[in-house]
């Protein structure tokens, strides 16, 4: 979902990009300290802050980082995870604090299986943030754009809404692009093009050097299976379940409570 803190919380005509070129460094820049992915402590687990009433949440996330895997590609790309009330006319999601490097999920218990996709599309926001930090912007991320402006639809629902309200040369629905496209890295790989799925591995190698990618997918899709009833590409398939105007609705809250 969109990273709180993020530039742009104007919606903007798509005409308005139409003869501009990102670059990934236009694109990939970070807000947050040079060191803080240096300096980030192994301790993400402990970091859970919750209102009244989330414990159900609360510990459905503390087990989904304890059991998946997922809090070990956690402790290198967020700072904490908080439990926060659920913005009006929204019903799940949560954000990623470009400013202090914390995930925020929106409380909400009936939504308990959706818990780890967000986590993971809120993680690719993360590791978004590590690669701007890095001396120089891979030239991987540029390929990546050419992929991402080059597609006639997103691999979401979530994703196309923004390319549809803001143009798909926009920063926004770059990014957005980028952390889906991470979630389904990790949830069902084989649904990304062969090219997507080279530049997602390799930089998720260069930033999370200490997870082995192969493992942890497995990892995550033997909890999904255990935990959940289904298959990991099933749970992408229920996720993505639904019509491009629903997404843009939910785009447009979001949107409203970002300005």
């Amino acid at each position: 979902m969109r990273g709180y803190g993020s530039p742009g919380g104007q919606m903007q005509s798509p005409e308005l990009h139409r003869d501009v070129t990102p670059q990934a460094g236009d694109i990939f820049k970070s807000t947050l300290d040079a060191d803080f992915f240096d300096s980030l402590e192994q301790r993400v687990a402990g970091e859970l802050s919750a209102e009244t009433g989330c414990e159900k949440q609360k510990e459905a996330v503390k087990r989904i980082l304890r059991e998946s895997g997922v809090g070990d590609i956690a402790k290198s790309l967020a700072r904490g995870i908080q439990i926060i009330s659920v913005p009006e006319g929204l019903k799940y999601g949560g954000g990623y604090n470009r400013n202090t490097g914390d995930i925020r999920l929106y409380a909400d218990p009936r939504y308990l299986r959706r818990l780890l996709p967000v986590i993971l599309h809120e993680l690719g926001h993360g590791l978004e943030q590590k690669i701007a930090l890095a001396k120089d912007v891979p030239e991987l991320l540029n390929a990546y754009l050419g992929i991402v402006q080059a597609e006639s639809t997103a691999h979401s629902p979530y994703a196309e809404a923004y390319g549809v309200r803001l143009g798909r040369q926009d920063k926004d629905y770059i990014l957005e692009s980028f952390a889906e496209d991470f979630r389904l890295f990790w949830l069902n790989p084989g649904s990304l093009s062969d090219a997507k799925r080279l530049i997602l591995r390799e930089l998720v190698a260069s930033s999370l050097e200490t997870i082995d990618v192969n493992a942890a997918q497995e990892q995550i899709a033997k909890f999904i299976t255990e935990n959940m009833g289904t298959s990991a590409d099933q749970l992408v398939d229920e996720l993505n379940d639904q019509t491009l105007s629903e997404a843009l609705v939910k785009l447009d809250t979001h949107l409203a409570h970002a300005c």
